[in-house]
């Protein structure tokens, strides 16, 4: 076979699945067209003239799904914002970082349009999601993302590969015999299985994030940083007003919060209580952007007495979902966001 017989072929080959892909979309698109599950984020509320549209860019601490103790903490923005006709545009994900957030910014602030975005960070893995990603191919994703995000086609594969997943991960657990663990052995409190599997892997992963003091954790950093100055440039070429709101690791609040890194394996160090180094750095990004900010960590030490995150997992629990609401209300409004 020649080389110009090959390469008439190859073309034909990429031609026929190009084809199909489109096909594909377009029949996806028909069949999705009520229900809108593969066509990304949707605007929360009907409202023919909202006072203001706000873009939520975050992870699992925003993202829409049900919580078995009552709201999520976006679900209690939506709701408690509805007086002042706030129309949102959540596009939160669990496993989401810097990067994801530029991208969907890129995906969806162009047809959104908002006056606004929250910027919620997450101390406790957002670092680590640009460490622990970074690979030969991590430009090129970043760059095809937003091209893709808006695909019926990809979030339908996308779905598909985490249910997947989720399901050998479970079989997994299973067979390690890591599903059914308590904190204790007097103890009722289940631990989500899930941290045992990542402390085996990366036992540094407290540490990473709160510490930033590696090589590769400053390199995590600065590539961190780099996407929220896109995001911060985005919104100001556009006048949009950009708020950086901090939610720490609940390593960093009081001792009784780390009951679960013990009890999944993760290595600690005594500075986590005492340092806010993720918050320095944020706060002096904010301070040479001009970037409005709210940070959780001195709020909630303040509250140490009191409880706001779920004994088995990483995230608030219900109370500390209405507290963190509470104080983002409190926030906007000082902001001059909000008007009644």
């Amino acid at each position: 076979m020649n080389f110009k017989k090959l390469l008439s072929r190859l073309a034909l080959l990429f031609l026929s699945i190009l084809i199909a892909l489109i096909f594909a979309e377009g029949l996806l698109r028909i069949y999705d067209s009520k229900s809108r599950q593969f066509s990304g984020p949707q605007p929360g509320g009907q409202l023919q003239q909202p006072a203001a549209k706000l873009l939520i860019l975050g992870d699992s601490f925003l993202a829409p799904w049900t919580w078995a103790n009552g709201e999520g903490l976006y679900e209690l923005l939506d709701r408690e914002m509805r007086p002042y006709r706030i129309q949102f545009l959540n596009t939160a994900m669990p496993g989401f970082g810097p990067a994801d957030y530029w991208i969907q910014l890129k995906a969806f602030g162009g047809s959104f349009q908002p006056d606004a975005v929250l910027l919620f960070y997450s101390v406790t893995s957002d670092l680590t999601d640009i460490q622990y990603r970074l690979d030969t191919f991590f430009s090129l994703k970043v760059w095809l993302k937003p091209i893709l995000a808006k695909s019926a086609l990809f979030n339908f594969l996308n779905q598909s590969k985490s249910v997947i997943s989720d399901k050998i991960a479970k079989i997994k657990q299973q067979k390690k015999k890591l599903v059914g663990k308590t904190l204790s052995p007097s103890s009722e409190w289940v631990i989500n299985p899930y941290y045992f599997e990542l402390s085996a892997h990366k036992p540094n992963y407290v540490l990473d994030n709160l510490l930033i003091e590696t090589k590769e954790n400053q390199q995590a950093w600065q590539i961190g940083k780099e996407f929220l100055e896109k995001i911060a440039n985005y919104c100001h070429q556009r006048r949009i007003k950009l708020y950086l709101i901090v939610l720490p690791s609940r390593a960093q609040i009081d001792e009784k919060y780390l009951h679960l890194f013990n009890a999944t394996g993760f290595r600690l160090d005594p500075r986590i209580l005492i340092e806010h180094k993720p918050q320095d750095l944020l706060n002096q990004f904010s301070a040479d952007n001009h970037i409005p900010l709210l940070d959780f960590l001195p709020i909630l030490r303040e509250h140490k007495e009191l409880t706001y995150f779920d004994p088995t997992d990483l995230h608030f629990n219900a109370e500390g979902r209405q507290f963190a609401a509470d104080a983002v209300l409190q926030f906007l409004k000082r902001e001059d966001v909000l008007k009644t």
